[in-house]
């Protein structure tokens, strides 16, 4: 059993405002890891993984990352790729009425000036 130990990027109170400040957030599982060795003295990794949701695994990649990069190691990328980055809420009704519109018009015309098959 290896003991978990963090490297001292931020104080415990640092640790503490990120862990208040980062709930409802996916990175606020990350923030609880880090508070619990760092404050909880939980130095066993087979103890926090019950505590928040991730395998022991999850835990040792974790502390690994934010003892090589620091804080910014925590905060967790957005999911749901390109579509999500580039269409917002009020922009995809938006295009997808355009679409079916541009789509009717070019199978309309399309049918109009398609020749009659006898």
């Amino acid at each position: 059993m290896r003991s978990l130990q963090v490297s001292p990027h931020c104080s415990s109170a640092v640790v503490q405002k990120n862990l208040s400040d980062s709930r409802g957030t996916r990175s606020h599982s990350r923030w609880q890891i880090i508070y619990l060795i760092e404050v909880g003295n939980l130095h066993a990794a087979e103890l926090i993984p019950p505590l928040v949701n991730l395998s022991v695994h999850s835990i040792y990649k974790i502390v690994e990352a934010y003892n090589k990069q620091g804080a910014p190691a925590l905060i967790a990328k957005q999911k749901g790729g390109r579509r999500r980055s580039l269409l917002s809420v009020c922009v995809c009704p938006f295009f997808h009425c355009t679409f079916v519109i541009s789509f009717c018009n070019e199978w309309f015309s399309f049918l109009i000036l398609a020749p009659k098959m006898n």
